[in-house]
């Protein structure tokens, strides 16, 4: 039901399946797709209503760094829809216009959180919320001092941590030799979440 993620590098299902439904969950999705199950105890369920989605940049420009005037003929050239900003020389609507029409550009991760269980009725039939912002990668001077660390950053750990959801490591081929990569809780701390338009309040089981 959702073929963007096929083209995923790596992907993770927070799961709350047992027995006939774990078999068929585990039968159904690619071998490469890694699922994981949430101690639960004896009592209750646990459903992950929320998305993380690590998206790579081009390792383009630093749009914060460049004039307006630049800005405006980056984006005129790349014909990005001026209409509504021309007449705003602010260099945080232009950096705006240009992450809207050019999402990826640099790399970062992307935050949802929303109300339906992931099941076609929920989906589909039910009347529901949604909740999602990007956040960009902290930078080298953030990530050495811890200067960037955020309430938002603490929540989001202390939740997957609380999940039972381990790191590991893969190999991305393409990128240099075969760069070898972090996945799991502990990679969300390169991402800067200091500008956190909310206050995440997670519940996992006990």
């Amino acid at each position: 039901s959702f073929p963007a993620l096929r083209r995923a590098r790596r992907l993770c299902v927070v799961a709350d399946a047992r027995g006939a439904s774990r078999l068929r969950l585990e039968r159904a999705l690619p071998r490469d797709v890694e699922l994981h199950y949430p101690e639960t105890g004896h009592y209750g369920t646990h459903h992950t209503k929320m998305f993380v989605l690590v998206y790579e940049g081009d390792g383009g420009l630093d749009f914060s760094s460049m004039r307006v005037g630049e800005l405006k003929a980056y984006l005129q050239a790349r014909r990005v829809d001026m209409t509504g900003v021309l007449e705003r020389v602010e260099v945080e609507a232009l950096c705006e216009a240009t992450r809207l029409a050019n999402p990826g550009q640099r790399a970062g991760v992307r935050v949802i959180v929303h109300t339906a269980n992931l099941i076609h009725g929920d989906v589909h039939k039910r009347t529901n919320a949604m909740w999602c912002q990007d956040f960009p990668l902290k930078s080298e001077h953030d990530l050495k001092t811890c200067a960037a660390e955020s309430e938002f950053e603490h929540d989001l750990l202390r939740y997957l941590g609380a999940l039972g959801w381990k790191d590991t490591s893969c190999v991305v081929p393409d990128m240099g030799n075969g760069q070898e990569v972090t996945v799991g809780p502990s990679a969300m701390r390169r991402f800067d979440f200091r500008g956190a338009g909310a206050k995440l309040v997670a519940s996992v089981p006990g």
